[in-house]
């Protein structure tokens, strides 16, 4: 009994262990800054995400863009915005659930990638 007991107790270890090393290395990826380029016939600019860790599995996201409308052909003045954004990350789901309007941001470390709903970022810091 003492031996099944022992053996259970290294193999439920070494399982969360494994689940952990997954979930750090989301969890390391994540804080950064992400950047997407528009560019089609009725807009043009850049999306900026800064994310970082405010405390466990507390994350701000501060988004600054910057857009030219095209109306007719012509290009209307540059418009900036920016937001802040709070978001819980779920280590089971391996994405940021965002607090206010519930946007889901997931991540692709492979790919240096994070995704808003079908908008794709670029990390480049």
């Amino acid at each position: 009994m003492k031996l099944t007991t022992s053996y259970l107790c290294i193999l439920v270890s070494y399982m969360m262990s494994c689940n952990r090393i997954s979930n750090d290395s989301v969890m390391d990826f994540i804080p950064g800054t992400y950047e997407r380029t528009i560019n089609n016939e009725y807009s043009k600019g850049r999306d900026r995400l800064i994310v970082k860790q405010q405390h466990g599995n507390v994350y701000t996201i501060e988004k600054k863009s910057a857009i030219v409308r095209i109306r007719d052909g012509k290009e209307l003045p540059v418009k900036y915005d920016t937001g802040t954004w709070t978001g819980i990350y779920d280590s089971k789901d391996q994405v940021i659930y965002e607090q206010r309007k519930g946007k889901v941001i997931s991540f692709k470390p492979k790919e240096n990638k994070l995704l808003v709903g079908a908008s794709v970022y670029r990390k480049v810091e």
